[in-house]
């Protein structure tokens, strides 16, 4: 069972270290939110983000009444539960498992489940990003920052620019073919068993970064 689990957890848990600088014990002179962080900090990191969702949720739901939408559109919650666990176990949002649903099995306009997926993708990346900050889960600035430059400009590109020229069916094979390269990918990472991991981009250099740019800059366009 032992080995079970643990060939699970590189799937799970792999690279979720924390700061060096992170408060492992209680000092005896923290006060009360201090204990409460140090000893609770993974249960706030979940519930935290999770029940401001919850609000934010269930009074724009009573405000705008929603609940008829259940009977035609029954499908959303269950794609999104499974778009949900996809994207917690993975770099990919929801969206990844959103648009490829709704374009090709719920045959919903790929606008529409484009503008879906990047507001889903947006509302939980940030509670992702709430999770890193209140774990103080060990990242690499350099690849968030330099990625970060070269997508902007990316998705910029790709809405203004190429969005045009690309017909409902380019936009839903593109997507999937992405999306399957991905999924291709990290079957091919995940089998090669004790590979070599880094905390850090080890040797970082120019040419790492020029890498890092022109990757997020083909994503960017790919994410329109």
């Amino acid at each position: 069972m032992r080995r079970y689990c643990g060939s699970w957890r590189r799937y799970l848990w792999e690279g979720q270290q924390l700061n060096d600088t992170v408060t492992k014990t209680v000092p005896e002179d923290a006060d009360f939110f201090d204990r409460v962080l140090i000893k609770h900090r993974k249960y706030l990191a979940f519930l935290l983000p999770f029940a401001i969702m919850q609000v934010i949720w269930w009074t724009t739901a009573f405000r705008f009444n929603w609940f008829p939408l259940y009977e035609t559109r029954w499908q959303m919650p269950i794609v999104m539960f499974f778009g949900s666990t996809v994207a917690g176990m993975t770099s990919e949002g929801g969206g990844a498992v959103a648009f490829p649903v709704m374009t090709l099995l719920l045959h919903i306009d790929p606008i529409t489940a484009r503008d879906f997926s990047l507001i889903i993708q947006s509302a939980g990346m940030t509670c992702a990003m709430c999770v890193v900050l209140i774990m103080q889960i060990q990242i690499e600035k350099r690849a968030i920052f330099f990625g970060t430059l070269g997508s902007v400009p990316g998705i910029v590109v790709g809405s203004l620019f190429l969005d045009a020229y690309l017909s409902a069916a380019q936009k839903k094979m593109l997507f999937v073919s992405i999306w399957s390269s991905f999924a291709i990918a990290l079957f091919i990472l995940n089998s090669q068993h004790k590979r070599r991991t880094y905390d850090i981009i080890p040797e970082f250099s120019a040419w790492k970064a020029i890498v890092l740019i022109l990757t997020g800059f083909v994503g960017g366009i790919s994410d329109h």
